[in-house]
């Protein structure tokens, strides 16, 4: 159970948090999507390789550091998730963009920026897809008031084809973004080309 928990609690991160990135990355951060690509499968692979058990455990023992625990206040346990999000993503995501060969140093810099924006942020959207993934797949009962309940009481074997859906549905998000970019890019550029054009028969 401990292997298959790890595989599902990795898959609901991947799922929720790569379209969400690759938007910011070419959108913002100013990425292509060559590059962007690159960091959404390494980023990917890196936490199926235990970057997720890295995260968790450095939270575990960042919450016992600072005596957060079940019986701590929701706003003290909603700030402690926004700056332990902000602190891992800030001293992580340097290494992780020089690792995908980030070439500008402007898009190095947003994709930092960004990266910890996202990381402080989305502390709530990531734990809400992990408890997701662990009702969808038997694992754990998601209990979450805001869980419906039309998908909890569905059978198990309909429950897991709403997850291969999700992960369906996450990935061709993707799609569509890089598409979109490269849609954009494209019509800036041919309006570029049209601009050189006209000041060349003027002139």
């Amino acid at each position: 159970m401990g292997l298959k928990k790890y595989f599902i609690d990795c898959t609901a991160m991947a799922t929720e948090a790569n379209p969400i990135f690759a938007s910011f990355e070419v959108g913002l951060a100013g990425m292509s999507n060559e590059t962007s690509r690159h960091a959404r499968y390494l980023g990917t692979g890196l936490s199926f390789l235990g970057l997720s058990y890295v995260y968790a455990k450095g939270r575990d023992k960042s919450k016992e550091f600072f005596n957060v625990n079940e019986n701590s206040s929701k706003k003290v346990r909603f700030w402690f998730d926004i700056g332990y999000g902000t602190a891992f993503n800030l001293a992580w995501s340097p290494i992780f963009y020089a690792a995908c060969g980030v070439p500008d140093a402007k898009q190095f810099g947003w994709g930092i920026f960004w990266a910890t924006v996202l990381g402080a942020v989305n502390g709530f959207p990531i734990g809400y897809s992990i408890d997701s993934f662990r009702d969808l797949t038997s694992i754990k009962e998601c209990n979450r008031k805001t869980y419906p309940k039309i998908i909890k009481n569905r059978h198990p074997h309909i429950k897991k084809g709403i997850a291969v859906g999700l992960v369906a549905a996450s990935i061709g998000a993707m799609g569509l973004i890089y598409n979109a970019n490269s849609y954009y890019h494209n019509k800036v550029n041919n309006n570029v080309s049209v601009s050189e054009n006209l000041e060349g028969k003027v002139k």
